[in-house]
């Protein structure tokens, strides 16, 4: 059944992206209607939390920080969020890097670092740090960040398996590897398309798949 709440649907019309836990044991959701939801993955797909996180479509999802225990979202209102797992997804922080849609938001660096990208050409690192455990138990976390501006909007951002290196593909027919912990460039590779739309690392680092349009 459709319900709702202050007005909006809980069936979001239609799903934008989904994220696995990192102990595999939830999978993370976002919707065209900015609405958040973590279901538990068993035979019944259990709802664990339904949040009303954005004020549009939720873009991209990722889990990380210590112990996976973090939940990030970005969304096409200019905002990132990051939910406390282990708090039943209570919001941390939100931040406002960017002045247009967030594309896309991983964690890297053992979960240290957070990626995020945007329709504004912006490509920023976050180094996060887990201070303290604050009122109620919630999680306190530092921030700093590094910025880049580059020529074309990026679409999507992937890190490979040690968590220092991240691969960026987005409206130039490139391809840039990034230092994730000093958010310096260290390289970039031509492509034959004009726009690629999404780049995974293969699991020894060395190759790379993309998409295109």
């Amino acid at each position: 059944n459709t319900s709702s709440t202050n007005g909006k649907s809980r069936t979001g019309g239609g799903l934008r992206c989904v994220r696995i836990s990192t102990d595999g044991r939830y999978v993370a959701s976002g919707d065209k209607a900015g609405n958040l939801r973590v279901h538990k993955i068993s035979p019944d797909m259990e709802m664990k939390v339904f949040l009303e996180a954005h004020d549009a479509e939720v873009l991209s999802l990722d889990f990380g920080g210590i112990n996976g225990a973090l939940l990030a979202s970005g969304g096409r209102d200019k905002l990132i969020h990051l939910f406390d797992a282990d708090s039943d997804y209570d919001l941390i922080d939100t931040f406002e890097d960017h002045t247009s849609a967030v594309t896309c938001v991983r964690f890297a660096g053992k979960g240290s670092r957070l990626v995020s990208c945007g329709g504004d050409k912006k490509l920023a690192f976050k180094s996060i740090t887990q201070t303290s455990t604050g009122a109620k138990g919630r999680t306190k976390i530092d921030v700093k960040h590094v910025e880049h501006l580059v020529d074309n909007t990026i679409y999507d951002v992937c890190v490979d398996r040690t968590g220092k290196l991240a691969v960026t593909a987005g409206q130039d027919n490139s391809l840039t590897l990034w230092d994730t912990f000093s958010g310096s460039r260290k390289r970039r590779y031509e492509m034959e398309v004009e726009c690629t739309l999404r780049v995974r690392f293969d699991p020894s680092g060395r190759y790379t798949a993309t998409t295109s349009s």
